[in-house]
């Protein structure tokens, strides 16, 4: 039986917008691991870190 269960993937990101508001930009080397060797897809979730103890759940976004 093949497991439900998704992987959220956590991204290191330099700062944080306010909770709700903004979007992250993801450090170039990061978002091409995402999507080139996780293949992760516009909209799948991520957690973003900023290294202070400020984090939050997020929807990739990929501009190309």
């Amino acid at each position: 039986m093949k497991s439900t269960s998704t992987t959220v993937r956590r991204v290191l990101v330099e700062k944080l917008p306010p909770r709700g508001k903004g979007r992250v930009e993801i450090p170039t080397v990061e978002a091409n691991h995402l999507i080139s060797v996780l293949r992760m897809r516009d909209g799948d979730p991520i957690e973003v870190l900023d290294g202070d103890g400020q984090y939050g759940l997020a929807r990739l976004s990929i501009d190309r």
